[in-house]
């Protein structure tokens, strides 16, 4: 770091985009930097927090109040702690504030996540002429929750538009991977005519997404749009897009593109909305505790 960081507040915006490894050994040696270059704060923004679905299921914690202890973002989480972390922001944890990664870390190095959903109805009522009925869908009984809080926000946005909501869920109750050309629409949709909207939380291989989208179009669907809150489009993912059934995959770019693929040549399906504003108001709002900002514009106005 080539100028004097004492006394300051520290903020670092890494994402933990592939090689995965190397950028979370950056982040660390970042901290440890910063922490010996005698900051007074470091706060950790990392867009996308790695590691998050790799979990597995056990016991009841009595510390961590949670059955996924056997998680690499339980490691990721020791590791940033450890290295002298204050704070870590993060975009569309999978359970803000009460699950997962938020259970990782101790009472005193908070973890503060933002949702997107308002960026994503905000370009959808403005870029895309959605018409009735409309159909917000979980992809899974994970999304269920953040699938129910977009509908209610769409609703806000078109209101007297009739806009419901469903889920795709496994038939039987088995553990283990589900295979999602097996799964189920439930809650009594009309897809017959409809735009439905998808609410996921990650696009990874884009498998998922080709067969739900399938059975959304032979279901009669007039539109099929996904939105996503993060963009891995591993293995053949932009392939698997252009030839789904999907109109548009919107993401946010809290992970790059992988340097292999591009968005010009790959499809053109894909559509990355920035979450820097929100970043901005984070940062801004936590440097200056005693201020609060209602809209993203408003940080920019500070002189």
């Amino acid at each position: 770091i080539d100028q004097n960081i004492r006394g300051c507040d520290v903020f670092i915006i890494q994402p933990c985009a592939a090689p995965v490894n190397d950028s979370i050994m950056e982040l660390l040696l970042t901290v440890s930097c910063a922490r010996r270059a005698g900051a007074r704060r470091i706060i950790a923004v990392i867009p996308y927090f790695g590691y998050k679905h790799h979990r597995r299921g056990s016991q009841i914690s009595s510390k961590h109040h949670t059955r996924f202890l056997s998680s690499g973002a339980m490691d990721f989480a020791a590791m940033l702690q450890e290295m002298g972390v204050d704070r870590v922001i993060a975009v569309d944890l999978q359970r803000p504030g009460q699950g997962h990664e938020a259970c990782f870390f101790d009472n005193n190095v908070p973890l503060e996540t933002i949702v997107t959903n308002d960026l994503f109805i905000d370009y959808l009522v403005k870029e895309l002429p959605l018409q009735e009925p409309i159909l917000v869908v979980a992809p899974n009984a994970e999304c269920v929750k953040k699938t129910k809080k977009f509908q209610v926000g769409l609703q806000q946005r078109l209101p007297g538009k009739d806009i419901k909501i469903a889920a795709f869920l496994p038939q039987d109750s088995s553990s283990g991977p589900t295979d999602t050309t097996k799964l189920a629409l439930l809650g009594n949709p009309t897809v017959d005519g409809a735009d439905v909207i998808i609410v996921d939380d990650m696009v990874d291989s884009a498998d998922t997404l080709q067969n739900l989208s399938a059975k959304l179009a032979a279901a009669g669907a007039r539109h099929v749009y996904l939105c996503a809150s993060h963009g891995l489009f591993t293995e053949d993912a932009m392939k698997r897009i252009d030839e789904s059934a999907v109109d548009q995959v919107v993401v946010t770019n809290s992970l790059p593109v992988p340097k292999t693929t591009s968005l010009s040549s790959s499809s053109n399906k894909v559509k990355q909305l920035s979450v820097a504003p929100l970043l901005a108001q984070v940062i801004v709002t936590e440097h200056f505790r005693g201020q609060a900002f209602n809209t993203p514009t408003e940080v920019f106005e500070l002189e």
